[in-house]
C-alpha cells in the first residue's frame, strides 16, 4: 500500500512539472568581443606578474595574474581588476611656487634673458630646484607618509 501511494505521488508530480527543455532553461552565451591593451611584463613573481601600461602620455603599474600577458598585450578586463602599483601622485602634489617667485629665482640666479637660460644648463636647473624646493620638500614628506601606511 505505501508503494502504491509513492508511485501515485510520483506520477502526480510527473503531470504537474512542466517538462523544459535544456535548450530553453540556458540560453546561448555569445562569445564576448575582449579587448586588448598593449603591455609589458616587468617583473614575475610566482603566480602574479607587474604588467606595465602607457596610455594617454601615461604610464601606470598593476599586479596581474601569472600568463595574463601574452604577445606583449593584456586582457582589458584582466587589467582593470589588477592591483594598482605606485603613489597617485597627481592626489598629493601641491604647487605653491607662483611665476613671480620662479622669475624672482630665476634673476637671482642671473638668468634674464633666453639665451642665459640656455647657455647655462646646471644654473638653471639649481634655479629651478630652489623656485620649487618648498613643494620637493611637501611631496617628499607626503609621500613617505604613505610609505610608512
Amino acid at each position: 500500500m505505501a508503494e502504491e501511494q509513492t508511485t501515485k505521488k510520483v506520477d502526480e508530480a510527473k503531470q504537474t512539472t512542466p517538462v523544459v527543455k535544456e535548450a530553453e532553461s540556458k540560453p546561448k552565451a555569445t562569445p564576448r568581443k575582449v579587448r586588448k591593451i598593449a603591455a609589458r611584463v616587468v617583473a614575475r613573481d610566482g603566480a602574479s606578474e607587474m604588467v606595465e601600461v602607457y596610455a594617454k602620455g601615461d604610464c601606470q603599474r598593476r599586479i596581474v595574474p601569472g600568463g595574463s600577458c601574452v604577445d606583449d598585450t593584456v586582457p582589458s578586463d584582466v587589467w582593470e581588476a589588477g592591483v594598482e602599483v605606485g603613489v597617485a601622485w597627481e592626489d598629493i602634489i601641491q604647487i605653491t611656487a607662483t611665476p613671480a617667485t620662479i622669475a624672482a629665482t630665476l634673476r637671482r640666479h642671473r638668468i634674464f634673458t633666453a639665451e642665459d637660460l640656455q647657455a647655462d644648463a646646471a644654473r638653471f636647473m639649481g634655479a629651478w630646484a630652489e623656485a620649487f624646493g618648498a613643494d620637493m620638500q611637501t611631496l617628499k614628506r607626503k609621500a613617505a607618509e604613505i610609505a610608512a601606511e
